[in-house]
């Protein structure tokens, strides 16, 4: 939140208001450890918006990383990210919005 200047009382564009990550893993066998998250992000304005005009999408990605040690201080991960392909910008925008 900017506290002086033009914009007092206004949002920082690409600040979200709220965000969480809820996640758990769990060891399925001795050395093989599954884990997975949702990350949730909502509550932003997009970039150079700075009179607040403009809020950006609520997205959310689901994330999940399975990890196997295979030997001592090593460590194999198999990842995927936004596994439900959300379509999102995590930094949208849109021409001239400055001054609008």
């Amino acid at each position: 939140m900017f506290t002086s200047g033009a914009f007092v009382g206004k949002r920082i564009p690409l600040s979200p208001k709220g965000q969480f990550t809820v996640g758990f893993d769990y060891e399925m066998i001795p050395g093989l450890l599954w884990y997975v998250d949702y990350k949730r992000v909502g509550g932003y304005f997009i970039v150079n918006d700075f009179r607040n005009r403009d809020p950006g999408e609520y997205y959310g990605v689901l994330n999940s990383k399975l990890s196997w040690l295979f030997s001592e201080g090593w460590r194999f991960y198999l990842m995927g990210k936004n596994l439900l392909n959300e379509k999102y910008s995590a930094h949208s925008g849109r021409r001239g919005s400055f001054g609008a």
